[in-house]
């Protein structure tokens, strides 16, 4: 991608996800890069287009984040709590761009669900196993119930606004992954 698409991508991430796609101009975005509006429709036909390379943007990014986050960990547990903490650098995820995606733009909530889930599961269940071996994640759990329940509530969550009544996004965010972690964890682990 060109610096100049690079930038686009970048500038439109921090926008949409901050302030929601339905109150973000292609204008706005234009200003913020800058570039001409004529460069972005060049770029990307359309606004759904460049939310379409916002949406694969921020995906790679947070894989990138979460790939990091097991491999510069100390055990399950240091991996577990890295990824609980994991955040955007440049922007937090507000409830107007949830909100919008999922009610204006279904496809592409299902395809930010599927890419993360798709391809961070199958490393999150090798490092349940791992925290078993490691005495750190009850025995008793299948690696692989633990994964479909995950697989379950991202896809459930994706397609309801169930979060969005809860509060703030990073707040119910982290309590549920408390709630999962003390789930999983062993008594030994939770010390």
């Amino acid at each position: 991608m060109s610096r100049k698409k690079e930038a686009i991508v970048r500038a439109g991430r921090k926008l949409f996800l901050s302030r929601g796609i339905n109150d973000v101009s292609m204008e706005q975005i234009a200003e913020a890069v800058p570039v001409t509006k004529m460069t972005l429709y060049n770029n990307f036909g359309s606004k759904e287009g460049l939310l379409e390379a916002v949406v694969d943007d921020a995906v790679e990014e947070i894989l990138r984040l979460f790939d990091e986050a097991i491999q510069g960990s100390s055990d399950t547990v240091d991996a577990l709590n890295r990824i609980s903490e994991l955040d955007f650098p440049d922007a937090d995820i507000s409830e107007a761009f949830v909100t919008d995606l999922q009610s204006d733009y279904p496809h592409l909530m299902a395809r930010w669900v599927d890419a993360q889930l798709g391809r961070a599961l199958p490393q999150f269940e090798q490092l349940i196993f791992q925290g078993q071996q490691q005495g750190q994640i009850r025995k008793e759990l299948s690696p692989s119930v633990v994964v479909a329940f995950l697989k379950f509530m991202g896809e459930h969550v994706s397609k309801s606004d169930t979060l969005l009544h809860l509060g703030e996004i990073k707040s119910v965010k982290q309590q549920l992954a408390t709630i999962f972690y003390h789930g999983i964890l062993t008594d030994k682990s939770e010390k």
